[in-house]
């Protein structure tokens, strides 16, 4: 088993390499269209207190990345047209002509917010495998996310679904607490995140339906006597109560969010445009008041509208398809993770493939997104980030299951063997990339990396990639 001191000092070294990575791709990359709409679209909702453009993205995102740019004196460009209420692409494109000389420094500032968000979505999946498995399964969750090519593409670009996989990861460590210690402080705790979550992206309020799954299935495991029962978990009535208050908090913070502009407006007052939207206005009466602030649905209504009207072919081995394929985060999971991830997830599931109640939640996320991907009937559109939070349920179960399933000769060679010939030769040359690029993420690469860390691997690299020793001795240190 790996110490507590060597636990940190892994933690502390495999967060600073990816997030390096991540800041020196981002010095290199050029702005991309998802990333040109939603910083001048952040802007405007922190200087006029409006939700209007681009409503089917949720605001938190969009402010966070807006953040830098509006301490710095960057306005909302002025449209020649006059428009009241703009496109998000006419906003971006007057946006970049008005900041084309400094436009990239600004990208670069909005970028180290969602770099930020990385390390956090990094730490909290070690923390909550460590919760589970102990340290080893917290370093080995950690190094399969903090180099997975996907986490690291989003990780680096002020774009939505980064804070999304961060405030789930944060729902799923939060509902594990809750699960042991149920309380009020936790369910709001709970509630919050799980806000959180949904003011990231739409794609949050699966949360609502799959943690309540979880719980049923866990209370169904402890009444037929699993012989797996956690005996710190326990599913009761007042598991309701708690479940209420959290579903409480999680509207209490959609509101909060839009600042509860046009909350309680009655029903009869929408003009909906997806199908599945206008059939409930039909079907429930116009004067019911809506819980939660105007464009928060009518920006699930563009969503749904979205899905169901916009024609987006999608190419898959060979195929074209205008409404998606069934299998197709089947493939995204058998082509994006790694390889010694599937190796290790797979000998896991086939070893032992119970697994204990505090381990249901991830399986219940992993497992709904592709089915609700595949169903016919409109849903909420589980994007990149949906793959970026679905691996990491498999990514953390799989991996971390090396903790139970084998000994620990076995689980020390395997770790060294990912890490030094597979991780750190691919890791390091890129970290330590200088571009002659100003501002501040460079300031922070040239004074640590080239300082610190660059001299350091100089002096030690070939020690490390002969030997093949540095995990094998952490439990001695």
């Amino acid at each position: 088993m790996i110490s507590k001191k060597g636990y940190t000092l892994l933690v502390i070294l495999v967060l600073l390499i990816s997030t390096s990575l991540a800041a020196s791709s981002a010095l290199l990359k050029s702005v991309t269209v998802d990333e040109f709409a939603l910083l001048p679209a952040g802007l405007r909702i922190i200087e006029n207190q409006t939700f209007d453009v681009d409503s089917g993205v949720p605001p938190l995102p969009k402010v966070l990345i807006a953040l830098p740019a509006y301490f710095n004196g960057i306005q909302t460009p002025q449209l020649e047209n006059g428009t009241e209420i703009p496109s998000v692409w006419e906003l971006g494109k007057q946006f970049a002509r008005q900041y084309h000389a400094d436009y990239h420094a600004i990208y670069l500032q909005a970028r180290s917010i969602s770099i930020f968000a990385l390390f956090a979505t990094l730490l909290l999946s070690s923390f909550l495998a460590k919760n589970l498995y102990g340290n080893t399964g917290g370093i080995l969750a950690l190094l399969f996310a903090s180099f997975s090519p996907t986490l690291l593409a989003h990780g680096r670009l002020a774009t939505t679904d980064i804070y999304l996989t961060a405030a789930v990861v944060l729902s799923l460590f939060v509902f594990d607490i809750f699960l042991r210690k149920q309380s009020p402080l936790n369910s709001i705790l709970l509630g919050l995140t799980i806000g959180l979550a949904i003011l990231c992206k739409f794609t949050g309020l699966l949360l609502i339906l799959f943690l309540p799954i979880a719980g049923v299935i866990i209370f169904f495991m402890q009444k037929r006597g699993n012989s797996i029962n956690d005996p710190e978990i326990t599913i009761s009535k007042s598991t309701l109560i708690y479940g209420f208050i959290s579903l409480v908090t999680v509207l209490l913070a959609i509101n909060a969010g839009y600042i509860f502009q046009q909350t309680l407006r009655p029903l009869s007052s929408f003009l909906f445009q997806s199908d599945l939207l206008q059939l409930l206005k039909n079907l429930t009466p116009g004067w019911l008041p809506m819980p939660v602030p105007a464009q928060f649905i009518l920006g699930i209504d563009t969503q749904l509208a979205e899905t169901r009207q916009v024609i987006y072919e999608t190419y898959l081995l060979g195929k074209f398809s205008p409404r998606g394929f069934w299998h197709y985060y089947i493939i995204c999971l058998l082509v994006k993770l790694p390889i010694p991830f599937l190796l290790c997830m797979t000998l896991a599931t086939i070893l032992k493939p119970k697994i204990t109640q505090r381990e249901i939640p991830l399986p219940c996320w992993l497992s709904g997104l592709p089915l609700l991907h595949s169903s016919p009937l409109p849903g909420i559109k589980t994007s990149e980030s949906a793959i970026c939070s679905f691996s990491f349920r498999l990514r953390r179960y799989g991996s971390v299951g090396l903790n139970i399933f084998f000994p620990e000769r076995f689980r020390k060679n395997l770790m060294s063997l990912c890490f030094s010939r597979q991780l750190l030769p691919f890791a390091v040359p890129l970290c330590l990339r200088q571009p002659s690029i100003s501002g501040p993420i460079t300031f922070l690469i040239s004074t640590c990396l080239q300082a610190g860390l660059k001299t350091a691997i100089n002096t030690c690299w070939t020690r490390i990639l002969t030997g093949g020793k540095i995990l094998l001795d952490l439990k001695h240190s």
